[in-house]
């Protein structure tokens, strides 16, 4: 009897320690499954971090952006403050966000306004990139308090050339954002004051260099108000400015009087 009871207590004792070695081996086998997550996720993240994008927005500041809609309520420049806000929130892959004045000098006296990079890694679960998202949200309502249309001209071709240095070698994806009613008054050319813009006017700045060269670069332009002007004239202009990207090699994605997030 005594016998038998051994042989119960080591069998007890057996089973009591065969199921402690198996709660061991479970619990080493869930920790080797985490840490291929952890660098399964890691690789992903670095993977993606490649895939940088450049955006480029051209703020209008002259005064011509200060007309106003129909309910009165919103002029065009509020408009197109809210459409830059909507582009620097647009979810990224990294890069750079640059936001420049359109000015009466914008390339001899540039402002750049906003100019920020977005981590090429983006974190674990995203959270550095989504946090730097943030940040140049905020920043960018404080700058836009500040901000209002002062120039009484406009230097859209100044502007457009400048851009072109705001992209980084590095990136892969480049987006030019023009907010802008596009009616150019500087440089010697005034093609607001007119009743239809002259379609050879784009051989005379061709002469003179005025077109540069915006190879691989996706071109975005919103904004492009009918205040005050017919069909006509919008015809015209759209004519005039859709020419000047294709002679620089652009790739015009919009040329709308709307804006982005707008309906």
């Amino acid at each position: 009897k005594a016998e038998i009871e051994s042989m119960e207590t080591a069998s007890g004792e057996g089973h009591e320690i065969g199921e402690v070695e198996y709660k061991k081996m479970i619990l080493k086998r869930t920790g080797l499954v985490l840490l291929a997550i952890v660098i399964i996720l890691f690789w992903i993240g670095i993977s993606f971090a490649g895939a940088s994008e450049c955006r480029v927005i051209l703020l209008d500041l002259s005064k011509s952006s200060e007309a106003e809609d129909q309910s009165k309520m919103w002029s065009e420049f509020d408009k197109n403050i809210t459409a830059t806000l909507n582009i620097i929130k647009e979810k990224d892959t990294g890069g750079w966000i640059t936001v420049a004045g359109i000015s009466d000098q914008s390339f001899s006296n540039p402002l750049v306004l906003f100019d920020r990079p977005l981590p090429e890694n983006p974190g674990l679960f995203g959270e550095k990139r989504e946090f730097e998202r943030k940040r140049g949200i905020k920043e960018f309502k404080k700058i836009a308090g500040t901000l209002k249309p002062s120039f009484n001209r406009t230097d859209i071709f100044g502007a457009v050339a400048l851009a072109k240095s705001h992209f980084r070698a590095s990136c892969q994806e480049r987006r030019m954002y023009i907010l802008s009613d596009m009616r150019q008054t500087s440089e010697g050319i005034n093609i607001e004051d007119v009743t239809i813009v002259p379609q050879e006017l784009i051989k005379k700045i061709e002469k003179r260099g005025m077109i540069p060269r915006l190879d691989n670069i996706d071109v975005y332009v919103m904004g492009v108000h009918t205040i005050g002007k017919d069909a006509q004239y919008i015809e015209s202009i759209s004519k005039f400015w859709r020419m000047y990207f294709i002679k620089a090699g652009a790739n015009l994605k919009t040329f709308s009087i709307l804006r982005e997030g707008e309906k």
